[in-house]
């Protein structure tokens, strides 16, 4: 008989096991996030055993007036390979939808892993929205005005990224500390980081993956668009990558831009209210 429930204490080395038995992903990455995130995990068991989960963090959604909205991260929806075909990834998300709604959330956000599971999300009330400026940057010569590249603390990180998003009076998703502290450690894994990165007396913020092929990626670089590309071009010469992809977030007020697309899908719970740009707003990090 299948029961959907929140995940007991005991279960971790099953919620793992089943995390690595889908995603692939290393020891220690695994680990990372059960040390560095308080997530809580709703499972399908059946017969004593784990057959699907996935695992919830709050984070808020800024309007662009300062409006705050209480949201819920949906990570790691993964169902045992054997058990795929009968349902249980679509009930759990409709029992996560009656325990959020409950809980007085205002909506869900999700960053599809892939294409396909853009699909499957919009089949369950999720809709594209969180654009995000993906592009590679070419840089030839190293920075030509004084630039630094710090090692930032999550909690500096974090101020640094709420601070910058704030000045671009758009639709963004705010992180809490431990959200941060799990990114870094992502990041240091791969081994890049998260940055301070000054330019000119501008200071922004970075998050650093360096890729498998040899490349960086800048999961999310924060600073005005004038010492953009001085910051790029720090980033390339102190990481010492082969190449360099950007994220930034979308800017309202330019034309399409083929660069641009969808990064993740929103549900509501209530009305959209303020947030009439959603499908430009920033979600940033997501933990892809």
């Amino acid at each position: 008989m299948l029961e959907i429930r929140p995940a007991r204490p005991g279960e971790e080395p099953r919620l793992k096991a089943l995390w690595q038995q889908v995603f692939g992903d290393s020891d220690a990455a695994v680990e990372a996030f059960f040390r560095c995130l308080p997530a809580d995990f709703l499972v399908v068991s059946e017969a004593d055993q784990i057959r699907s989960m996935l695992a919830l963090t709050p984070m808020e959604l800024i309007g662009s007036g300062g409006t705050a909205a209480s949201a819920w991260y949906v990570y790691a929806l993964a169902t045992d390979p054997a058990c795929r075909g009968r349902g249980l990834a679509r009930r759990l998300l409709a029992e996560t939808d009656e325990r959020l709604r409950r809980r007085g959330a205002d909506c869900a956000a999700v960053v599809p892993a892939e294409p396909s599971l853009h699909d499957f999300f919009g089949s369950n009330g999720f809709e594209p929205c969180f654009a995000v400026w993906e592009r590679e940057v070419e840089l030839r010569l190293p920075p030509r005005v004084p630039s630094r590249l710090d090692p930032a603390a999550p909690e500096e990180y974090n101020a640094l990224r709420n601070a910058r998003l704030t000045e671009l009076h758009l639709d963004w998703v705010r992180y809490d500390v431990p959200s941060i502290r799990y990114q870094q450690a992502i990041s240091r894994l791969s081994g890049g980081d998260l940055y301070a990165v000054t330019v000119a007396g501008e200071t922004g913020c970075a998050a650093v993956e360096r890729t498998p092929q040899g490349g960086l990626l800048c999961k999310e670089l924060l600073i005005s668009a004038f010492n953009f590309r001085e910051a790029a071009a720090r980033i390339r010469v102190q990481c010492g990558g082969a190449d360099l992809r950007v994220r930034t977030p979308a800017d309202p007020r330019l034309p399409p831009n083929p660069e641009v697309r969808p990064f993740g899908m929103v549900k509501w719970y209530r009305p959209a209210g303020p947030w009439a740009n959603i499908a430009l707003g920033y979600l940033g990090l997501g933990f892809d």
